[in-house]
């Protein structure tokens, strides 16, 4: 709990070509993160551009076989603020 964690793109995924695989430090995997957060988060991992939003994640709350709990927070440029923003909130999703 409160541990920092690896985000992990599985594009191969054979159930989400979303899929976002959730790592501990150790680089044991802990879970996936939900599919309708995926599917927002997916391209915000993928892009590899020098201004594009980073990820991170941190494991904050009870873990079990099935669901962990992760604090997402995406860091970026200001300019890019609004752009990311809009792009989340077509999930559900607010920053």
């Amino acid at each position: 709990q409160n541990e920092f964690a690896t985000l992990i793109r599985e594009p191969h995924n054979q159930y989400d070509s979303n899929a976002v695989r959730v790592d501990n430090l150790a680089g044991q995997q802990v879970g996936h993160i939900k599919r309708t957060c995926a599917a927002a988060l997916a391209p915000l991992l993928d892009d590899a551009s020098p201004w594009a939003p980073r990820i991170e994640a941190v494991v904050s709350g009870a873990m079990s076989h099935y669901n962990v709990s992760v604090t997402v927070n995406v860091w970026g440029p200001p300019e890019l603020f609004s752009a990311t923003a809009a792009h989340l909130k077509v999930f559900g999703l607010a920053l």
